[in-house]
Protein backbone atom coordinates (compact mmCIF):
# COMPACT_ATOMS: atom_id res chain seq x y z
CA UNK A 1 0.00 0.00 0.00
CA UNK A 2 1.39 3.36 -0.90
CA UNK A 3 -0.05 6.44 0.48
CA UNK A 4 1.53 9.71 -0.66
CA UNK A 5 1.71 13.10 1.20
CA UNK A 6 1.83 12.31 5.03
CA UNK A 7 3.81 14.04 7.21
CA UNK A 8 6.39 12.49 9.36
CA UNK A 9 9.74 13.43 10.18
CA UNK A 10 13.31 12.23 9.31
CA UNK A 11 16.66 14.03 10.74
CA UNK A 12 18.59 16.05 8.15
CA UNK A 13 21.43 14.45 6.59
CA UNK A 14 23.73 16.60 9.01
CA UNK A 15 21.73 16.06 11.84
CA UNK A 16 21.70 12.40 11.28
CA UNK A 17 25.62 11.97 10.49
CA UNK A 18 26.21 13.94 13.76
CA UNK A 19 24.01 11.95 15.89
CA UNK A 20 25.85 8.65 14.76
CA UNK A 21 29.10 10.25 15.86
CA UNK A 22 27.44 11.60 19.19
CA UNK A 23 25.87 7.68 19.83
CA UNK A 24 29.08 5.94 19.56
CA UNK A 25 32.39 6.44 21.79
CA UNK A 26 36.25 6.57 20.57
CA UNK A 27 39.28 8.29 21.65
CA UNK A 28 42.51 8.25 20.08
CA UNK A 29 45.82 10.14 19.40
CA UNK A 30 46.64 11.58 15.68
CA UNK A 31 49.64 10.89 13.64
CA UNK A 32 52.12 13.81 15.52
CA UNK A 33 50.40 13.61 18.77
CA UNK A 34 51.50 11.78 22.01
CA UNK A 35 49.49 10.57 24.48
CA UNK A 36 48.39 14.13 26.88
CA UNK A 37 49.15 16.40 23.82
CA UNK A 38 46.37 18.80 22.57
CA UNK A 39 45.40 17.95 18.97
CA UNK A 40 43.41 21.15 17.63
CA UNK A 41 39.56 20.51 17.03
CA UNK A 42 37.57 19.40 14.30
CA UNK A 43 35.83 21.72 12.87
CA UNK A 44 33.10 22.04 9.69
CA UNK A 45 33.63 24.18 7.06
CA UNK A 46 31.85 24.49 3.98
CA UNK A 47 34.64 26.28 1.10
CA UNK A 48 33.16 29.93 0.77
CA UNK A 49 30.40 29.95 3.42
CA UNK A 50 32.54 30.16 6.34
CA UNK A 51 30.76 32.99 7.68
CA UNK A 52 27.45 32.56 6.02
CA UNK A 53 23.90 31.82 8.19
CA UNK A 54 22.97 27.99 9.19
CA UNK A 55 19.93 28.53 6.80
CA UNK A 56 22.06 29.00 3.72
CA UNK A 57 22.99 25.55 4.33
CA UNK A 58 19.93 23.85 4.77
CA UNK A 59 18.70 22.09 1.12
CA UNK A 60 15.45 21.00 3.09
CA UNK A 61 13.67 19.43 5.93
CA UNK A 62 10.84 16.78 6.53
CA UNK A 63 8.46 16.73 9.43
CA UNK A 64 6.68 14.46 11.40
CA UNK A 65 3.31 15.21 13.50
CA UNK A 66 4.04 13.14 15.99
CA UNK A 67 6.84 13.76 18.33
CA UNK A 68 6.87 10.79 20.13
CA UNK A 69 7.79 8.52 16.57
CA UNK A 70 10.42 6.52 16.27
CA UNK A 71 12.93 6.03 13.27
CA UNK A 72 14.75 2.63 13.28
CA UNK A 73 16.86 3.11 9.95
CA UNK A 74 17.85 6.05 7.88
CA UNK A 75 19.62 4.97 4.41
CA UNK A 76 21.34 7.22 1.59
CA UNK A 77 21.47 6.87 -2.11
CA UNK A 78 25.34 7.44 -3.26
CA UNK A 79 24.75 10.66 -4.88
CA UNK A 80 22.72 11.90 -1.76
CA UNK A 81 19.05 12.70 -3.98
CA UNK A 82 17.39 9.44 -2.25
CA UNK A 83 16.58 9.45 1.67
CA UNK A 84 14.97 6.18 3.01
CA UNK A 85 13.54 5.91 6.28
CA UNK A 86 11.75 3.32 8.41
CA UNK A 87 9.65 4.32 12.05
CA UNK A 88 7.38 2.95 14.21
CA UNK A 89 4.40 4.06 12.56
CA UNK A 90 5.02 0.73 10.23
CA UNK A 91 6.26 2.96 7.57
CA UNK A 92 8.76 3.17 5.30
CA UNK A 93 9.55 6.15 3.48
CA UNK A 94 11.48 7.76 0.53
CA UNK A 95 12.14 11.65 0.65
CA UNK A 96 14.16 13.43 -2.01
CA UNK A 97 17.35 15.81 -1.26
CA UNK A 98 14.71 18.59 -0.47
CA UNK A 99 12.88 16.58 1.75
CA UNK A 100 10.06 16.09 0.00
CA UNK A 101 7.86 12.88 0.47
CA UNK A 102 8.18 10.18 -2.77
CA UNK A 103 6.29 7.77 -1.38
CA UNK A 104 5.68 5.89 2.06
CA UNK A 105 4.45 1.98 2.39
CA UNK A 106 2.85 0.37 4.92
CA UNK A 107 3.71 -2.97 6.25
CA UNK A 108 2.45 -5.39 9.33
CA UNK A 109 5.33 -5.75 11.61
CA UNK A 110 7.23 -3.29 12.46
CA UNK A 111 9.89 -2.71 9.82
CA UNK A 112 13.00 -2.03 12.29
CA UNK A 113 16.15 -2.37 9.15
CA UNK A 114 16.08 -0.80 6.07
CA UNK A 115 18.70 -0.16 3.79
CA UNK A 116 18.92 1.69 0.18
CA UNK A 117 20.72 0.61 -2.93
CA UNK A 118 23.70 2.83 -3.28
CA UNK A 119 22.58 4.16 -6.32
CA UNK A 120 19.00 4.27 -5.22
CA UNK A 121 17.38 1.71 -7.83
CA UNK A 122 15.53 -0.65 -4.53
CA UNK A 123 15.41 -0.76 -1.29
CA UNK A 124 15.05 -3.60 1.65
CA UNK A 125 13.31 -3.81 4.50
CA UNK A 126 12.71 -6.41 7.41
CA UNK A 127 10.47 -6.50 10.50
CA UNK A 128 10.06 -7.85 13.97
CA UNK A 129 7.68 -10.49 12.75
CA UNK A 130 10.79 -12.00 10.23
CA UNK A 131 8.82 -10.71 7.27
CA UNK A 132 11.92 -9.40 4.63
CA UNK A 133 10.57 -7.09 1.69
CA UNK A 134 12.28 -5.86 -1.59
CA UNK A 135 10.96 -2.36 -2.61
CA UNK A 136 11.39 -0.37 -6.16
CA UNK A 137 12.71 3.09 -5.97
CA UNK A 138 9.16 4.05 -6.62
CA UNK A 139 8.04 2.14 -3.25
CA UNK A 140 6.37 -0.56 -5.30
CA UNK A 141 6.57 -4.53 -3.20
CA UNK A 142 8.38 -6.70 -5.69
CA UNK A 143 8.23 -9.32 -3.81
CA UNK A 144 8.23 -10.88 0.28
CA UNK A 145 9.71 -13.35 2.04
CA UNK A 146 8.65 -15.04 5.61
CA UNK A 147 11.89 -15.58 7.55
CA UNK A 148 10.55 -16.06 10.77
CA UNK A 149 11.94 -14.27 13.86
CA UNK A 150 13.10 -10.64 13.63
CA UNK A 151 14.73 -9.09 11.00
CA UNK A 152 17.65 -7.40 13.02
CA UNK A 153 19.79 -5.88 9.73
CA UNK A 154 19.34 -5.74 6.07
CA UNK A 155 21.76 -4.80 3.77
CA UNK A 156 21.90 -4.37 0.20
CA UNK A 157 25.17 -5.19 -2.05
CA UNK A 158 26.15 -1.51 -4.26
CA UNK A 159 24.46 -2.97 -7.56
CA UNK A 160 21.38 -4.34 -5.95
CA UNK A 161 21.81 -7.46 -6.78
CA UNK A 162 22.66 -9.05 -3.33
CA UNK A 163 20.95 -8.82 0.10
CA UNK A 164 22.12 -10.06 3.33
CA UNK A 165 20.60 -10.43 6.43
CA UNK A 166 20.90 -10.85 10.38
CA UNK A 167 17.75 -13.11 11.40
CA UNK A 168 17.40 -13.61 15.00
CA UNK A 169 15.44 -16.93 15.56
CA UNK A 170 15.40 -17.13 19.50
CA UNK A 171 16.73 -14.68 22.09
CA UNK A 172 20.25 -16.29 21.56
CA UNK A 173 20.47 -17.88 18.33
CA UNK A 174 21.49 -15.80 14.82
CA UNK A 175 21.63 -16.56 11.47
CA UNK A 176 23.04 -15.05 8.48
CA UNK A 177 21.68 -14.87 5.18
CA UNK A 178 22.46 -13.92 1.84
CA UNK A 179 19.84 -14.20 -0.82
CA UNK A 180 19.72 -12.92 -4.76
CA UNK A 181 17.90 -10.01 -6.19
CA UNK A 182 15.28 -11.98 -6.76
CA UNK A 183 14.61 -13.47 -3.19
CA UNK A 184 16.37 -16.88 -4.00
CA UNK A 185 18.83 -17.81 -0.89
CA UNK A 186 22.08 -18.37 -1.85
CA UNK A 187 23.46 -19.62 1.57
CA UNK A 188 22.94 -19.42 5.55
CA UNK A 189 25.03 -19.83 8.54
CA UNK A 190 24.10 -19.77 12.68
CA UNK A 191 26.53 -17.19 13.91
CA UNK A 192 26.63 -14.75 16.94
CA UNK A 193 24.98 -11.22 17.58
CA UNK A 194 26.52 -8.90 14.18
CA UNK A 195 27.12 -5.39 14.06
CA UNK A 196 28.10 -3.11 10.71
CA UNK A 197 27.51 -5.75 8.62
CA UNK A 198 28.39 -4.79 5.23
CA UNK A 199 29.10 -6.12 1.99
CA UNK A 200 32.67 -5.76 -0.07
CA UNK A 201 32.78 -4.93 -3.60
CA UNK A 202 33.59 -8.73 -4.63
CA UNK A 203 30.66 -10.30 -3.20
CA UNK A 204 32.23 -11.10 0.23
CA UNK A 205 30.87 -9.40 3.83
CA UNK A 206 32.59 -7.89 6.79
CA UNK A 207 30.98 -7.59 9.82
CA UNK A 208 32.17 -7.07 13.67
CA UNK A 209 30.55 -10.52 15.99
CA UNK A 210 30.03 -10.47 19.46
CA UNK A 211 31.07 -13.85 20.98
CA UNK A 212 31.68 -14.62 24.76
CA UNK A 213 35.06 -14.49 24.61
CA UNK A 214 34.67 -10.98 23.13
CA UNK A 215 34.26 -9.10 19.58
CA UNK A 216 36.22 -10.06 16.12
CA UNK A 217 35.87 -8.45 13.21
CA UNK A 218 35.54 -10.88 10.48
CA UNK A 219 35.84 -10.85 6.20
CA UNK A 220 33.92 -13.40 4.82
CA UNK A 221 34.35 -14.76 1.28
CA UNK A 222 31.50 -17.23 1.55
CA UNK A 223 29.54 -19.06 3.97
CA UNK A 224 32.55 -21.27 4.64
CA UNK A 225 35.27 -19.61 4.65
CA UNK A 226 36.19 -16.71 6.73
CA UNK A 227 39.60 -14.58 4.66
CA UNK A 228 40.67 -13.33 8.03
CA UNK A 229 39.46 -12.63 11.33
CA UNK A 230 41.01 -10.61 14.22
CA UNK A 231 40.17 -9.48 17.96
CA UNK A 232 38.52 -6.28 17.98
CA UNK A 233 36.36 -3.71 20.76
CA UNK A 234 35.47 -1.57 17.40
CA UNK A 235 36.26 -2.07 14.13
CA UNK A 236 35.65 -0.36 10.34
CA UNK A 237 35.91 -1.41 6.64
CA UNK A 238 36.17 1.55 3.60
CA UNK A 239 33.17 1.38 1.63
CA UNK A 240 35.71 0.08 -1.43
CA UNK A 241 36.81 -3.26 0.23
CA UNK A 242 40.78 -1.97 0.46
CA UNK A 243 41.08 -0.73 4.50
CA UNK A 244 40.12 -1.64 7.32
CA UNK A 245 40.49 -0.11 11.27
CA UNK A 246 40.11 -1.47 14.42
CA UNK A 247 40.54 -0.80 18.48
CA UNK A 248 41.81 -3.53 20.35
CA UNK A 249 43.59 -3.62 24.01
CA UNK A 250 43.85 0.03 23.73
CA UNK A 251 45.68 -0.03 20.20
CA UNK A 252 44.22 1.57 17.32
CA UNK A 253 45.75 -0.07 14.04
CA UNK A 254 44.90 0.60 10.46
CA UNK A 255 45.31 -2.20 7.96
CA UNK A 256 45.85 -2.59 4.03
CA UNK A 257 42.85 -5.29 2.85
CA UNK A 258 45.24 -7.03 -0.36
CA UNK A 259 42.27 -9.59 -1.32
CA UNK A 260 41.46 -12.69 -0.99
CA UNK A 261 45.31 -14.34 -1.72
CA UNK A 262 47.15 -12.48 1.00
CA UNK A 263 46.80 -11.29 4.77
CA UNK A 264 46.02 -7.51 5.26
CA UNK A 265 49.46 -5.41 5.86
CA UNK A 266 49.25 -3.35 9.21
CA UNK A 267 50.30 0.35 7.74
CA UNK A 268 50.65 1.71 11.43
CA UNK A 269 49.16 1.52 14.87
CA UNK A 270 48.68 4.35 17.51
CA UNK A 271 47.68 3.95 21.33
CA UNK A 272 45.03 4.95 22.48
CA UNK A 273 43.98 6.54 25.53
CA UNK A 274 40.56 4.94 26.29
CA UNK A 275 37.88 1.98 24.13
CA UNK A 276 37.00 2.76 21.15
CA UNK A 277 33.62 2.68 20.20
CA UNK A 278 32.80 4.32 16.61
CA UNK A 279 35.46 4.07 13.58
CA UNK A 280 35.13 5.26 9.67
CA UNK A 281 36.82 4.85 7.23
CA UNK A 282 36.60 6.57 3.77
CA UNK A 283 37.00 5.27 0.91
CA UNK A 284 40.53 4.39 -0.18
CA UNK A 285 41.40 4.72 3.01
CA UNK A 286 42.18 8.03 2.93
CA UNK A 287 40.49 9.51 6.10
CA UNK A 288 39.98 7.87 9.54
CA UNK A 289 37.19 9.21 12.06
CA UNK A 290 37.67 8.09 15.71
CA UNK A 291 35.39 9.53 18.19
CA UNK A 292 35.12 8.82 22.30
CA UNK A 293 32.39 9.98 25.30
CA UNK A 294 35.10 9.01 27.57
CA UNK A 295 37.01 12.16 26.93
CA UNK A 296 37.03 14.05 30.61
CA UNK A 297 37.67 17.49 29.91
CA UNK A 298 40.05 16.43 26.91
CA UNK A 299 39.63 16.24 22.83
CA UNK A 300 37.43 13.23 22.13
CA UNK A 301 37.11 13.30 18.32
CA UNK A 302 39.85 12.90 15.89
CA UNK A 303 40.50 12.59 12.23
CA UNK A 304 43.37 10.53 10.73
Amino acid sequence: MILPGKHRTVPSLLVAMLSALLLASACSFPPGVSPGGEAPPVEPVVPGLENAGETLLLKGRFSIINPETEIYALSLSRHGRDILFSSDARSVNMLDSEGHLCWEVLLEGQPISAALASDGSCAAVGTDCGSLYLLSDDGRILWEIELGGSVQQVVLSSDGASLAVLLQETEEKYKLCVFEQWGALRWEKETAFLQDLQFLPEGGLAYLEELAEGRRLVLLEDEDEAVWQKEACCAAVSDDGGFAALCQEGRLEFYQLQGNSSAPRLLWSSAAAAEITFLAVTEKGEKLLAYSNFSGTGNNLFAF
